[in-house]
């Protein structure tokens, strides 16, 4: 576990068996699993990364990258939009956000979201729940830029998991 490294006293492992993916993402600040399938998640905890990982799986879905982008990534707007940048050029067919910030601001986080989204107008599609600080004007922002807006959890992963078959089907 990368968040407990400083508790231990033990010779670093270094990027041995990382993708390029996760090694840019860990120098970051932000754990991050690339996937096979075609949902990105973004979550800003561990609790959310399992519950929508495993929401996503029962629907049908696959994911194609899971990450935490815990406190700190969030008072980062460099490291942030670089990790945004990194999911975007996975070449998923979704982006799911699901973020419960109480400390950091959704609105700022919305921000970086809706910039790296627009950077790739023929990208993903973005579905995003949004809750705590400033969410109406984040939601407000995700719905300006095109994205999806879901109320709960289990909306938002229902949401990309239909979104990605469409865009599959699409593409048949």
């Amino acid at each position: 576990d990368d968040n407990a490294r400083h508790h231990r006293h033990v010779r670093e492992a270094g990027p041995v068996g990382r993708t390029r993916f996760e090694a840019e993402c860990s120098a970051a600040g932000v754990s991050a699993t690339e996937l096979t399938g075609d949902i990105a998640i973004i979550v800003s905890g561990a609790g959310l990364a399992m519950a929508t990982l495993d929401s996503v799986a029962v629907m049908g879905g696959e994911a194609r990258c899971v990450v935490d982008l815990g406190y700190s990534t969030l008072h980062s707007s460099q490291d942030l939009r670089r990790v945004l940048e990194l999911v975007y050029e996975l070449g998923c067919r979704v982006v799911l956000v699901n973020g419960f910030l109480q400390m950091a601001s959704c609105a700022e986080f919305a921000a970086a979201i809706v910039s790296i989204a627009g950077a790739h107008p023929a990208g993903p599609e973005l579905v995003a729940r949004l809750a705590g600080n400033d969410a109406a004007s984040a939601q407000a922002a995700v719905l300006g830029a095109g994205g999806h807006i879901a109320r709960g959890v289990i909306e938002a992963c229902g949401e990309a998991v239909e979104l990605s078959a469409a865009v599959t089907d699409r593409r048949s």
